[in-house]
């Protein structure tokens, strides 16, 4: 059994939440979604994410290396049950593509190339509709704060 070792406050991370949190998974896909089916902060669960990356590439035995381990095979079973749902179900294609390109953009979202082609396509469709752009930078940034990521590429709220 793996204990911690480390001084301060004990984590609540144990077997029991873990199975909570993996049972959540395919049901959800949500971190938040997740995390609130765990009673959870999603901030608690995305710090044992990042402590178990952390320990996992120092090869360290831990409760949050094994969590996260777990976590990502479990969001990788149900990619590929959806998958799977695709080909087999062409009649749910579009709900299924849009849930995996919501809950596995990194894996099947648009690219930044994709959204900047879809962004001047709007503004294209807007010009045509009569509708003023007086700077289409502000319109560019716009947009991508509706993505949920500001000027610098860092992720919004």
């Amino acid at each position: 059994m793996l204990v911690n070792t480390k001084a301060g406050q004990p984590t609540m991370l144990d077997h029991k939440v873990i199975a909570r949190v993996l049972d959540a998974v395919p049901r959800v896909y949500s971190y938040n979604q997740i995390a609130g089916l765990c009673r959870i902060e999603p901030s608690t669960l995305r710090k044992w994410l990042y402590r178990g990356k952390k320990d996992h590439l120092e090869n360290k035995e831990s409760i949050f290396a094994e969590f996260f381990l777990a976590f990502f095979q479990k969001k990788a079973e149900c990619a590929e049950e959806l998958l799977t749902d695709m080909r087999s179900d062409k009649d749910n294609f579009k709900a299924t593509s849009f849930l995996l390109e919501r809950a596995y953009k990194k894996d099947f979202g648009a690219t930044n190339d994709d959204q900047r082609k879809f962004y001047d396509l709007i503004a294209s469709k807007m010009a045509k509709a009569g509708v003023q752009l007086d700077d289409y930078d502000t319109f560019m940034e716009d947009a991508d704060l509706l993505d949920g990521e500001d000027k610098n590429g860092k992720e919004g709220s």
